[in-house]
């Protein structure tokens, strides 16, 4: 492929290398704009991993990789479903009636969040498939616990089903929410958790809780702080135009 011809093609299929974060140059990748906030959370995956070969700050170690990994996904898909850009300002384009017109702005985010947890999905399987296909004549094998009714299996399947839908529901968010907004309204989970597992054991699904006033109270409290933020940042947001 001549020089023209390859230019023709990134400009084709906008795969400008400027904009494919960390693709060509790592280094310069990792200290650009877009790889200053991964910082933080690789320097938690490297202190978390160092911490935990060491006996007495394992525990420790664990919470540090913990906090990294969970930052690092959440920046991650933040950056992939908000902030990359697919389509660099100045890119020309031709209609449908055939007409050509030019970006004025970057085009930012891949707004496919279902989609890309179904690969996510996927690939999670085919990964754990392997793990159980090499571990399986090992001393390491893992066995998973037999299912004996069929309401385990229902279970099974509804706790799937939600996981699932938890997992994307977040990445689609992230396409159209900060990861500031996503994470405060995450932390509401605490009360609405609470208030399913008390509506579970009115119908002998679940053990009911103690009702601690303290406990509540904070939850309610957070839940308040969490929606009077969101409601700041929404209006901070319309009356920036």
């Amino acid at each position: 492929m001549s020089g023209a011809d390859a230019q023709q093609h990134n400009e084709h299929f906008a795969l400008d290398p400027h904009f494919s974060f960390m693709m060509y140059n790592p280094a310069q990748g990792l200290f650009s704009d877009a790889g200053k906030p991964f910082i933080i959370p690789l320097a938690g995956l490297l202190i978390g991993g160092i911490m935990m070969q060491i006996k007495d700050v394992a525990t420790t170690g664990k919470l540090v990789l913990y906090f990294g990994a969970q930052s690092f996904m959440n920046i991650y898909m933040g950056w992939v479903m908000r902030t990359s850009v697919t389509v660099p300002k100045g890119h020309t384009y031709t209609m449908t009636n055939g007409t050509i017109g030019t970006l004025e702005v970057d085009l930012t985010g891949c707004p496919a969040g279902f989609a890309l947890t179904a690969m996510q999905q996927v690939i999670s399987f085919l990964v754990f498939a392997i793990f159980f296909s090499v571990a399986y004549f090992t001393p390491y094998k893992y066995t998973p616990k037999p299912l004996n009714t069929w309401f385990e299996v229902f279970c099974v399947v509804v706790f799937g089903c939600v996981f699932a839908l938890n997992i994307a529901l977040n990445n689609f968010s992230l396409g159209y929410i900060s990861i500031a907004v996503n994470l405060i309204i995450r932390s509401c989970l605490p009360l609405s958790t609470f208030l399913s597992q008390q509506a579970l054991a009115l119908v002998n699904l679940y053990p009911f809780k103690p009702c601690r006033i303290k406990e509540i109270s904070l939850m309610v409290i957070g839940v308040i702080c969490a929606g009077v933020f969101t409601m700041a940042r929404l209006l901070g947001e319309q009356s920036k135009g």
